[in-house]
């Protein structure tokens, strides 16, 4: 029976320790996610500046285009009548343009022909049908440009709306974890307490992203943040205590050790967290639990799996610890009480 049960044992430390190394991968995985997660948000904000950047150049580009273009209608008095017809009667074809063939091929010859004809009528400045085409083939040239860097922003966009998912996520469910179990030890003082992932207006800025922690400690209150200024130094350290409970419940290692908790509380709320701890790390799969303490109140309640030890030794000790006698020591309480 002893061998069947230091097997088990065995089995247990070891899924222990296999379960703390899956802990710290997935620990080292957060870290690594959420680095790739800022590179992105650094890479997307550039991706944006440079995508600001060509737009304002295509349209200070297409600006100089159409001032060129109403350059060249000018030198070429062609005129700024937005009315083709206008413009066709004006030059005396707008007859011919109407009656004009069918056929492509007949069509080409007519536009020859006209091109032929304008020719001989107008001084065209080359150099300035010049600058326009090569602003034109600028604006081409920006415009392909901006498509791919905004068919570039959408895919980063993309990357990080799908990191964000991962990171929050298992973040989210966290924090719903700890605020379960900080409730519970809340309500066991008969007070009120949750913990909820503070979430900032612009969810893209992650440096603003925190944990809100609210408490209520008399029936006339109202839940309220947890800061130096609504609460008392006890309120606040009962607070605390109960929060590092919460997340130590979530975590598992062969021991913990916590040192002087107790110190700046009201006897009420010490009894009570010394109870709770007592209860919580009493159970059967708890980890092993060290309390630190100069000092203890009287008449506690301790269950029968603590061990309490006491430190006899010191520089300030009055006497050597090996004049101590407990069995003495626990007459003389005894007759003090009576």
């Amino acid at each position: 029976m002893m061998k069947k049960i230091l097997a088990d044992c065995i089995s247990m430390a070891k899924e222990r320790v296999r379960l703390s190394i899956k802990l710290a991968e997935q620990g080292r995985d957060f870290s690594i996610i959420d680095t790739q997660l800022r590179n992105a948000k650094q890479k997307f904000e550039g991706l944006e500046k440079e995508v600001k950047e060509l737009q304002e150049h295509v349209q200070e580009l297409k600006q100089q285009a159409r001032e060129k273009l109403m350059d060249a209608k000018k030198k070429a008095d062609i005129g700024y009548q937005d009315d083709l017809e206008k413009v066709l009667t004006t030059r005396g074809i707008w007859e011919d343009f109407k009656d004009a063939p069918s056929s492509i091929d007949e069509l080409d010859n007519e536009i020859h022909r006209m091109q032929a004809r304008a020719e001989s009528m107008f001084q065209v400045d080359e150099k300035v049908v010049h600058d326009f085409e090569k602003r034109q083939r600028e604006i081409e040239h920006l415009e392909q440009r901006l498509n791919e860097t905004e068919a570039k922003r959408q895919t980063h966009q993309a990357d990080i709306t799908e990191i964000k998912r991962q990171w929050l996520e298992p973040l989210t469910e966290l924090i719903q974890l700890i605020n379960t179990k900080f409730s519970y030890f809340f309500s066991t003082l008969q007070c009120c307490g949750e913990v909820s992932l503070n979430v900032p207006e612009n969810s893209e800025d992650y440096e603003k992203y925190g944990v809100s922690i609210k408490v209520k400690f008399r029936d006339d209150e109202n839940l309220r943040e947890l800061t130096a200024h609504h609460q008392s130094g006890g309120e606040r350290s009962v607070s605390t205590v109960l929060y590092m409970m919460a997340l130590q419940e979530l975590t598992k290692c062969p021991f913990r050790c916590v040192d002087e908790i107790n110190q700046g509380m009201d006897p009420n709320n010490e009894r009570r967290i010394f109870q709770l701890v007592v209860e919580t790390v009493c159970k059967l799969s708890a980890s092993q639990y060290f309390l630190l303490t100069p000092k203890l109140l009287p008449d506690l309640e301790y269950d029968k799996n603590i061990t309490v030890l006491c430190v006899y030794n010191g520089e300030e000790m009055m006497i050597e610890h090996n004049q101590w006698k407990m069995k003495d020591f626990i007459k003389r309480r005894a007759a003090i009480k009576i």
